[in-house]
């Protein structure tokens, strides 16, 4: 998930090897510049820590269905208020959770993690991660090990596992393009 700040222009490319659909939520208030700013997000940094949370996308795909283009239904509109401050919570939990996890790790690994999810339907290998963070491969898979409690390749194959099943929460996303999708 990413935010896109007020006055800001953004360019979104998809491409075949990782398909994926946008949905967006325009929130406005006198207090949510100091809510973003508590979840360490900024225009030079919109991307959230954190990445395919359900709890975040059934807020999200609750947001979207509640979403009625008829004026005055005030139940209706009470209720996206409601999913929509639950979503603000929820963002926040998971930015505060992410920051004390990631804060624990060494910078080096907190790289490489960041690289793995970045880079994961390419499928990286062990040897380019450690280029990557500058560590020799033997060390780097090591001290990953240490700080995470599993190996790279079980870190890969566990996050490529969690982005199928997301993959294949959309109706319209069949296996043959999850498995093309995720290498």
């Amino acid at each position: 998930c990413f935010m896109i700040f007020p006055d800001t222009d953004m360019t979104l490319h998809a491409d075949k090897s990782e398909p994926w659909g946008l949905s967006y939520v325009v929130m406005k208030g006198v207090r949510l510049p100091y809510y973003i700013k508590q979840m360490g997000l900024a225009p030079e940094a919109p991307v959230f820590p954190w990445r395919d949370e359900w709890a975040v996308l059934e807020k999200i795909n609750r947001l979207i269905e509640l979403y009625s283009p008829r004026p005055g239904d005030m139940l209706t509109e009470l209720k996206i208020l409601s999913v929509a401050y639950d979503l603000l919570a929820t963002c926040y939990a998971l930015c505060l959770k992410n920051q004390t996890s990631r804060a624990e790790l060494d910078p080096l690994i907190c790289k490489a993690l960041y690289y793995i999810e970045d880079h994961y339907a390419q499928r990286p290998q062990i040897a380019e991660i450690s280029r990557h963070v500058g560590l020799n491969r033997s060390y780097f898979c090591s001290l990953f090990k240490e700080q995470t409690g599993e190996t790279p390749l079980q870190y890969i194959n566990r996050l490529c596992v969690k982005k199928a099943t997301v993959l294949l929460s959309d109706p319209y996303v069949t296996v043959g393009d999850v498995g093309s999708s995720l290498g």
